[in-house]
Formats: structure tokens, sequence, C-alpha cells
């Protein structure tokens, strides 16, 4: 449900604000991108002076989003305010986390999430993306074009797994036909941006999936993908995550995990669950966290140890 107080507070502090920043998280996915770009183009063409920012690039599936030009194009010195969207932690601003000392605001659909800015409009939906609409619909709505939402679905389809999962619910799809009914090509954006891969991920997806280790009585799956791996097919970490729905699929599993090696004994964990168990959980033991069917942290040491620590902390929430 729309909190109205705080959106007239966001409003509120837009308008007096004349240069603007539209941070999102490090290793973007098609919701921070969506969110980002989208409240970006609209800002702009409200006659504000705007930067869409993020300390990483956009991942191969990613770059030739509407507005791609503008991702992580610094036009300002300094700003008036600075806005997140769909950032859980601090950290994940990367060098952009000095701008959320001062005048800010954070949007963001994460549960248990950290605040820090002057304003946190959380609300648990499928995706930032559903919130971004609900801010331009209220105040911009005659900002809200086709391509920006083409941004906003993209946001939406992915971060739902093609409205496939736990936390999807009738808000989702009501967003869904507003934004169809702006014109936009459901089945084409969710083709190009959830479905297809290239051939390479496509063959190191098929060798680890391969290779997955199943514990807890197979309701645990482990997928893990290696420097090696990722250097054998020429890919980074950003084309792992989409792995973990191959074992997600078995009947037995409710947990996967996708173990990705960053740096030497460095690993991003990414944790899927089914039903009740809770992936926030999960990630919460090692300080990480996320919704309740999806969720991540980092874990440092060998291999084997972060495989066990994982196999305890799920043991203990099945």
């Amino acid at each position: 449900m729309k909190d109205q107080k705080i959106l007239d507070k966001i409003i509120e502090l837009i308008d007096k604000s004349d240069k603007i920043a539209i941070v999102t998280h490090i290793l973007p996915d098609g919701d921070a991108v969506g969110s980002a770009l989208s409240l970006w183009k609209v800002l702009t063409d409200y006659g504000k002076k705007c930067d869409c920012l993020c300390d990483s690039p956009l991942s191969l599936s990613l770059k030739d989003v509407p507005f791609n030009e503008f991702f992580d194009k610094k036009t300002q010195e300094t700003y008036d305010l600075a806005i997140s969207v769909d950032v859980s932690e601090p950290t994940r601003t990367g060098k952009y986390r000095s701008l959320f000392d001062g005048n800010s605001i954070s949007i963001d659909h994460h549960k248990g999430r950290t605040a820090f800015s002057k304003v946190n409009y959380v609300d648990l939906r499928s995706s930032t993306c559903e919130i971004i609409l609900d801010i331009i619909n209220y105040a911009f709505s005659q900002h809200l074009t086709k391509d920006v939402a083409d941004l906003l679905y993209i946001g939406l389809v992915t971060d739902t797994g093609g409205f496939a999962y736990e936390y999807v619910d009738q808000r989702s799809h009501e967003c869904a036909i507003k934004l169809l009914d702006k014109g936009v090509n459901g089945c084409s954006l969710y083709r190009k941006y959830f479905l297809e891969k290239p051939t390479q991920e496509i063959r190191m997806h098929a060798e680890v999936v391969s290779k997955a280790i199943f514990e807890l009585s197979s309701e645990l799956a482990i997928l893990v993908f290696t420097k090696e791996i990722l250097d054998k097919y020429k890919c980074d970490i950003t084309q792992t995550s989409s792995a973990i729905g191959n074992v997600m699929n078995c009947q037995e599993v409710k947990v996967g995990i996708s173990i990705t090696e960053i740096d030497n004994r460095r690993f991003k964990v990414s944790i899927r669950t089914k039903g009740t168990v809770d992936a926030n959980a999960i990630a919460s033991e090692f300080g990480g966290g996320g919704h309740v069917n999806a969720s991540g942290c980092r874990l440092n040491g060998d291999i084997g140890i972060v495989i066990d620590k994982l196999v305890f902390a799920v043991s203990k929430n099945l």
C-alpha cells in the first residue's frame, strides 16, 4: 500500500533539488538498471539535472536497454539530492557511498535492509520497478513514455523470474498491465532480457549444473562457479545466477545455492528457496539478506568450508 506521507516527502525533496544523483547497487541486475534509468529519464524530463550512477558497468545482457549510454555517466560535480534504488545496504553503492551522508532518499523492496538515507521508502513488492511506477503515476505520469515503461517491465519481469517467484502477487500483475497499456511488448522483453543467453553462458551453465552438489536428502542443491570455469567460458560473475533455476526445478529441492568465486577465497552467494523456506534468514547468518525466496551474501575462505557453513545454515532453516 502506498504511504502518501512518504511519497509527498519524496516529491518535496525532488522539487527542492536541482542536481540529483540516482544510484543503484554494484553488479546491477534488471531491476536495478530498470528502476535507476527509468527514474533518471522521468526526472530529467521533469527538468532536473540528473545522473544515473553505478559502481559497476552494465552486464552483457543489459547493455542495450533504453538510455544505456547514460548509465554511470557523471556530469555533475556535486548534488543537492541522492536517491538510491534497489539498494539494501549502503556498501552496495560502492564509490558513491558518501553521497548518502547528506540529503538523500532510498527506494527499495528488500526485507531486513539497512536504513541509510534521510528518507527511506521501503515496500516489500516483487521489484523496485513497481515502486518506481507508483511514484511516477503519483506525481510524474505525463513522463511515463514507452521507453520508460520498457525499462520498468525489464526490471519487473527479471526480478519476478517471469512472474514465477513465490513473492509475486496481484500487484505485480497489475503493474504489468499498466506497462502493457503503454505499448510494452511483454513477450519480446521477457525473451530478450530473461530467457536468451549467449552460447558460452549456456555451455558454462551446463557444465556446472552437471556437477551440482546435492545435500540434506537432496533438499539442497549447490552450484559452484570457480574462476577457472568463468575463464574457460569467457564469462563474468553476472552470468552465473540464472543457472540456479535449473536445480530449483528438481522436485526434491527446496533450496538452491549458487556460489561464484569473485577473487581468491572470496565468494558471492545467491540463495533461492521454495515455499516457506526463508532465504533471507539463511543469508542473514552471513551478513547478507534480501527476500524470503531470494537472497544473497558474501563468504570468504576455502570453498569446502564455505559449502559446509552453507549446508549447516540451510539445515537449520528447512
